[in-house]
């Protein structure tokens, strides 16, 4: 939930920062190319989004694409740090709540996917 959280962040300020041409050359951006990933040093957040794959496209180097990301991504409680191509990601204390009510409400079906299809007695997302 949380990684899904921080890559739609980053996916939809990607979107509004090629619309501000301040992502370099780089004209449309795939949704689904990067992931989420916990940095190996845990000072550096919870999680992490290499943009680096970012810069053949951009035509710039990949903290200037990291840093033009951040700018657009809506903050609200949660923290932000670029380290070369990387957003850091550390989540703040209500994202944090809203999990754990989530997963008090949910009980057994927590991390089962909302929408499941049935092909031959298997559920796929």
């Amino acid at each position: 939930m949380l990684r899904d959280y921080f890559l739609n962040k980053v996916e939809n300020a990607i979107e509004k920062a090629i619309t501000a041409n301040k992502l370099g050359q780089m004209t449309e951006y795939t949704k689904g190319s990067l992931s989420v990933e916990k940095p190996k040093n845990s000072d550096f957040g919870d999680f992490a989004i290499n943009v680096s794959s970012l810069a053949r496209s951009a035509r710039i180097a990949p903290p200037m694409i990291a840093n033009a990301i951040v700018e657009f991504i809506d903050k609200e409680d949660s923290d932000y740090s670029v380290i070369g191509g990387f957003i850091n990601f550390k989540a703040g204390d209500s994202l944090l709540v809203n999990l754990v009510d989530e997963v008090f409400s949910k009980k057994n079906n927590f991390g089962k996917p909302d929408k499941r299809k049935n092909y031959f007695g298997i559920y796929f997302c």
